[in-house]
């Protein structure tokens, strides 16, 4: 079962109001389009079945702020979609043969803290920006060819290959490979 958000009341994610069959739950794909009037915000826990977050044609983001998010399948990151944690923990779960569509171009995941855990593959096909946030990858990452990788503080714990087609810019950042 799908929910679509559409931002009508407010940006909190437990409204029922902003979304489009309701908040989803552990089973749910939860899609988020660009061009809604709010951007939605998760200050509790969530988790979702897959996540699709962009439209190809309008900016959105999608902001974990002191909450938790855990995706436990595929994630899909298209155009001028945005995967922002300001604080709090986002964990991409491989239950199954699960996937990350990372999409080309405005595509961003932006983490200025927290922890971001990812027992997904992640090609970089935009921007991967981990400010001070603390990294783990338990799949494999590949900053793709001219795109960009970057922290300034925090920890990247890599279990699996880093494989660098890009820029990777750690600046003061701890790596553990």
């Amino acid at each position: 079962m799908g929910q679509t958000w559409n931002g009508s009341t407010s940006s909190d994610w437990n409204n029922s109001a902003n979304w489009n069959g309701g908040v989803p739950g552990s089973n749910s794909t939860a899609t988020i389009p660009g061009n809604t009037t709010h951007s939605p915000s998760i200050t509790s826990n969530v988790t979702v079945k897959n996540l699709v977050i962009g439209d190809w044609n309008n900016p959105t983001t999608l902001s974990v702020d002191g909450g938790s998010l855990t995706v436990k399948e595929d994630v899909s990151l298209y155009n001028f979609g945005e995967l922002k944690m300001t604080s709090g923990s986002i964990l991409l779960d491989r239950t199954k043969n699960a996937s990350f569509s990372f999409a080309y171009t405005d595509a961003k995941i932006t983490l200025l803290g927290g922890t971001f855990t990812s027992d997904l593959d992640i090609q970089v096909n935009g921007s991967f920006d981990a400010g001070n946030a603390n990294v783990i990858m338990n799949g494999n990452l590949t900053i793709g060819s001219n795109k960009s990788g970057s922290a300034i503080g925090g920890t990247w714990t890599i279990n699996n290959n880093l494989n660098v087609l890009g820029r990777l810019d750690l600046a003061t950042t701890t790596l553990n490979v």
